[in-house]
């Protein structure tokens, strides 16, 4: 379970508090989220693509005793040997992996018992900082900053899960109230980029996904972007405009999509009389034109962006339009990060000299490297500490469930 080519750390007792902290943090974020769900709502799943709540609390220990307790735990004993089973995503070298779509038919172990299954772990892993041998405090280290990113992926996995759940009720359980969208009802800009010959990727002196690297150059030519995200009120535009209806604006796959599955808004959205509604972490509420659109699919981007007469930004023009506006105290590029993940134009695919973890790390992203599109940016349920330049998000064009917008960019 070797990995070689996540962040180096220099190893000090600084380094172990640190990540003794961080992991302590996370775990219960996730239990805080989960304290606002009734053991009951943690059980069903609302689709193939979702897990329950449940499934996701014991699937991030799974990881932490799967990869780090069993073999660098020298009195480690399994809480319960069938999760090594039901608990595996998608890890096939680490032995049978459940069905995706058997996660809701999981009623044992209880909601209790998963909560006791993450104390016990949560024990053994807190006891290991304290144990863990000189000659295996690197990997150690390694493991666990990893093992938190996973968890980190997971909170906001937890979020889009509960809120599709939710949304399949008549009755809409309010999840939080107190969770706040950002709003832009600023006037919008277009920011010039003058291009060149950029580096792109993650620089290795912190964490990041192997996916995110090795940094390297590619040619950028001049483009303008967008100063704020599509909202609310753009998108009843382009409905207003008939652009469900209109084939001159759809690629083939996604036109359809729309016609099979008679989409005609973005997902949660319900018209009733003359006003929209949508399902969000309040219940059921008018749809806020200055808040940015959100759970739109790939295509509905592009055929949106086609509309405008516009397009969305490559990857690589996102993540070099954020390092200006990050290195540049006057830009107005707003909201990047802590609102919604931005749909691009790219394929998920390995950089040059890409280099996954090694063992059964291996599979955790570049098996995934077919057919999935590239999101930049982050979201506004998305732990503070996940958000980077350098990531990569990725889902199939047709998914939506996710928390997922867009900003436009213009050629020169």
């Amino acid at each position: 379970m070797n990995v070689d080519n996540i962040k180096q750390f220099e190893i000090n007792k600084d380094t172990l508090g640190y990540l003794l902290n961080n992991f302590i943090t996370t775990r219960k974020l996730t239990e805080t989220l989960a304290s606002k769900v009734k053991p009951e709502d943690q059980i069903p799943q609302s689709m193939e693509d979702c897990s329950p709540l449940k499934w996701h609390r014991a699937h991030t220990t799974w990881f932490f005793e799967e990869v780090i307790l069993k073999k660098y735990s020298l009195n480690y004993h399994v809480f319960n040997k069938d999760y090594s089973y039901l608990f595996n995503s998608y890890y096939e070298t680490l032995g049978k992996v459940n069905k995706r779509s058997n996660r809701g038919y999981i009623l044992r172990p209880s909601v209790d018992e998963v909560t006791k299954y993450r104390s016990y772990v949560d024990k053994y892993i807190i006891d290991l900082f304290k144990k863990i041998s000189p000659k295996n405090i690197k990997i150690f280290c390694e493991l666990i900053e990893l093992g938190i990113a996973h968890e980190e992926q997971h909170i906001e996995l937890i979020q889009s899960d509960i809120l599709n759940l939710y949304s399949k009720n008549i009755i809409v359980p309010v999840f939080d109230k107190d969770i706040k969208i950002k709003k832009n009802n600023c006037k919008e800009e277009w920011i010039h980029q003058k291009g060149g010959i950029i580096d792109i990727g993650h620089d290795n002196n912190k964490f990041g996904f192997d996916c995110e690297g090795p940094k390297h150059e590619v040619l950028i030519k001049p483009f303008k972007i967008s100063s704020k995200l599509v909202t609310n009120g753009d998108w009843k535009q382009f409905i207003l405009d008939k652009g469900y209806q209109r084939t001159d604006l759809w690629l083939s796959d996604g036109w359809s999509l729309i016609r099979n599955n008679r989409i005609n808004a973005p997902l949660y959205w319900e018209k009733k009389e003359n006003n929209w509604l949508n399902a969000n972490f309040s219940g059921k509420k008018e749809v806020d034109d200055d808040e940015p659109v959100s759970h739109i699919n790939y295509y509905e981007a592009d055929a949106y962006a086609r509309w405008c007469k516009k397009r969305l930004p490559t990857e690589f023009e996102w993540e070099y339009a954020a390092k200006n506006s990050i290195t540049n105290k006057n830009s107005t590029i707003l909201d990047l990060f802590g609102s919604v993940w931005q749909w691009t134009s790219s394929y998920f695919m390995p950089y040059p000299n890409y280099k996954p973890y090694r063992g059964s790390l291996g599979e955790y992203n570049g098996k995934f490297m077919s057919n999935q599109i590239v999101l930049r940016g982050s979201s506004y349920t998305t732990p503070y500490n996940h958000s980077r330049i350098s990531y990569r998000n990725f889902y199939y064009p047709h998914m939506r469930w996710m928390f997922s917008g867009l900003r436009l960019v213009e050629n020169i």
